[in-house]
């Protein structure tokens, strides 16, 4: 989708999501810089692969697109994996928890340099070339960091804390001194926050087998798959893993409304028992993998 956005800005010569402060809006919300947005229509739930690659190597912000500060905010699930690759500016930070509904109150919220970051566990190289990369928080990083809504995340998102591109308006909503307590969640928003965050860790836990899972766009869209597969389980429930001109490797639905890796591969002409006991040990190794790094 991003690629399509792409050609056609060079087409017409018009960006449809430029960046800079203040964000523009599609059906009342600011649209963030990494949204893809194509003939009109903003593409939500997935990323704009290029752009994020972009945050990543030359320090941008994921909502604004402009540069950002040595020191930064993040957003994290409770095992330091952000939620988006990438870093905020305290206003886009504080605009993204006012109006972006996805965004869980269990998250944490943190405050990082460059070194406070990890991709498969190891320090980020400065300029990533082989495409965009995976964070994560420092242990020390994450043990530390505040739950979105609490006192502790209020003060990180103080004006005074970070330079911002601009400065929203002093709406209540952007005050965050006046949140004294964490918000009540809802057990449907919890079960929602539980289901993203398991796709989450599923495509993450696969990526390095299929390399299809690398593109952040199909990522996006795996996950999103998997989550309402969790929210509505039907049997016939699939997704595919590796390209789908193969579609040789799948998910399908486990027990317990999790989810198994399959192999699809249509038989040879000739059996092949190699390779069937081999697509039968990976298959194996794969479900099990997922159902360790996942649950």
């Amino acid at each position: 989708m991003w690629r399509l956005q792409d050609d056609a800005e060079r087409a017409t010569g018009v960006d449809a999501c430029p960046a800079g402060w203040p964000r523009p809006q599609h059906d009342g919300l600011p649209l963030p810089w990494i949204t893809p947005v194509l003939d009109g229509v903003a593409y939500w739930a997935q990323i704009h692969g290029g752009r994020l690659l972009a945050c990543q190597r030359e320090w941008l912000c994921q909502v604004c697109g402009l540069g950002l500060p040595a020191q930064v905010l993040v957003l994290a699930d409770t095992d330091g994996e952000l939620v988006t690759d990438a870093g905020l500016h305290r206003g886009c930070a504080l605009l993204s928890l006012t109006v972006c509904e996805g965004l869980s109150p269990r998250l944490l919220l943190a405050e990082v340099t460059r070194a406070d970051l990890r991709h498969k566990g190891h320090p980020l190289t400065e300029r990533p070339e082989a495409g965009w990369q995976r964070w994560e928080l420092a242990p020390q990083v994450r043990a530390s960091a505040p739950r979105v809504g609490t006192p502790a995340a209020a003060r990180l998102l103080e004006p005074h804390r970070h330079p911002s591109p601009a400065a929203p308006a002093p709406t209540p909503a952007h005050r965050p001194h006046a949140v004294k307590e964490p918000p009540m969640i809802r057990r449907s928003e919890q079960r929602a926050a539980d289901h993203a965050h398991y796709a989450r860790r599923v495509v993450r836990a696969l990526a390095p087998h299929f390399d299809d899972l690398t593109d952040p766009t199909t990522a996006a869209t795996v996950e999103r798959s998997i989550t309402a597969y969790l929210a509505e389980p039907f049997d016939g429930w699939e997704v595919i893993l590796d390209s789908p001109s193969l579609a040789n490797w799948r998910l399908k639905p486990d027990t317990g409304h999790r989810i198994r890796v399959a192999c699809t591969r249509m038989p040879p002409r000739t059996p092949d028992a190699v390779q069937e006991q081999r697509d039968l040990e990976r298959e194996r190794a794969l479900t099990a993998l997922v159902q360790e790094q996942a649950s």
